[in-house]
């Protein structure tokens, strides 16, 4: 089953906020709700109780869950690291407890990258994957779809460091 209007048939409410870079995309249909509780989605608030969904990781769908988690909800920074310049690489990603990070973890481990983690004073856990050739393996087995984090790794490919706030320009 498709997830455009045409099956829906609604109009998809777009709401862009001011200040900011994001926009909101509602979809007032009770179908596709049903939809994505039926393929193992859970109903709002998800704080302190957000899965991933049985059938991504029934189906081998971990790496496309991964690109698009981090992509979304992820970073790419270069660090310093005692030189003059940002070269090292480190993917991260910030996760309050759920079980989501948990198996966010599992998955990790799972496909053999290696990630350390560091507790935060919100509560929340930092997960970071460091380093040129766990970054380098990362970049060809999940990649990003994410227009910045695809512009920093051209650069930093490019030029072997990232200079933050730089673009391809």
């Amino acid at each position: 089953m498709s997830l455009d209007d045409k099956t829906f048939d609604k109009e998809p409410l777009l709401r862009f906020r001011k200040n900011e870079r994001n926009v909101d995309l509602a979809y007032f249909s009770k179908q596709l709700y049903n939809l994505l509780i039926e393929i193992g989605m859970i109903p709002s608030p998800k704080r302190n109780r957000a899965v991933i969904p049985p059938f991504i990781l029934n189906k081998n769908l971990e790496r496309p869950f991964l690109r698009g988690l981090f992509d979304t909800d992820g970073c790419l920074v270069f660090d310093k690291q005692h030189r003059d310049v940002h070269y090292y690489p480190r993917i991260e990603i910030k996760m309050r407890p759920c079980p989501m990070r948990e198996q966010l973890q599992d998955i990790l481990a799972d496909l053999n990258f290696r990630y350390v983690t560091s507790k935060q004073a919100n509560g929340s856990l930092r997960i970071q994957i460091n380093g040129k050739d766990t970054f380098e393996r990362w970049i060809n087995e999940v990649g990003f779809n994410n227009k910045k984090h695809i512009t920093k790794y051209k650069l930093w490919k490019k030029l072997g460091y990232y200079t933050p706030n730089s673009t391809l320009k």
